[in-house]
């Protein structure tokens, strides 16, 4: 093998390991949106049943204290409003983020 053949092997060799990691790269990165985007679902869907169950605990207490029971579930509400929101805006960033370029020219 004379020179010039051995650095076009080396060449094809090193494109190929950058493209193989480029693709690895963005699996990991589509795999890490689809997990946080589950994860947000789950924690909203949590957040709305029991947010539901408060508010129903409240009224059946208002009811048999007849209309004076102060509206307590207001508390877990927002605070637990405001973490689902800030899971929001994480996950929503990560949306937006670019994924990882599987094209050489656009990762330069």
């Amino acid at each position: 093998m004379d020179g010039d053949a051995f650095d076009r092997a080396v060449e094809r060799a090193e494109r190929r390991a950058e493209e193989e990691h480029r693709r690895l790269q963005r699996e990991r990165y589509e795999r890490a949106r689809a997990i946080n985007r589950t994860a947000f679902r789950i924690h909203a869907s949590v957040f709305v049943a029991v947010q539901v169950l408060l508010i129903a605990i409240w009224a059946l207490t208002w009811q048999f204290d007849h209309g004076t029971a102060y509206p307590w579930f207001i508390y877990p509400l927002l605070g637990w409003g405001i973490g689902l929101i800030a899971h929001y805006v994480f996950v929503r960033n990560m949306w937006l983020q670019p994924a990882p370029s599987t094209h050489p020219e656009e990762s330069q």
